[in-house]
């Protein structure tokens, strides 16, 4: 879940640009999930690292913290090379 009032600090109150912030978020979430599940397809370390890292801040900064910490362990799988838990 997100925290919501950290976020609304995070934002100074402005809601206006807590929803901008999101959605832009969430279209780059997308983006960077399906980056993400080519590479582990492909096996391509560099890409499935830099995408699952990139999922991590992006979660981290909606104060998504325990999807946050998932990629963090998705970023951990690929460094130590087990595709298998990709499939």
């Amino acid at each position: 879940p997100i925290h919501r009032e950290r976020l609304q600090r995070q934002m100074a109150g402005d809601m206006r640009l807590l929803r901008e912030v999101a959605e832009a978020t969430r279209e780059d979430l997308r983006v960077r999930m399906n980056a993400l599940r080519e590479a582990a397809r492909q096996r391509d370390a560099a890409q499935a690292q830099a995408n699952a890292h990139a999922l991590k801040g992006a979660l981290a900064s909606l104060t998504a913290d325990r999807a946050a910490l998932l990629a963090k362990g998705l970023e951990a799988t690929v460094r130590r090379g087990e595709w298998p838990l990709f499939e």
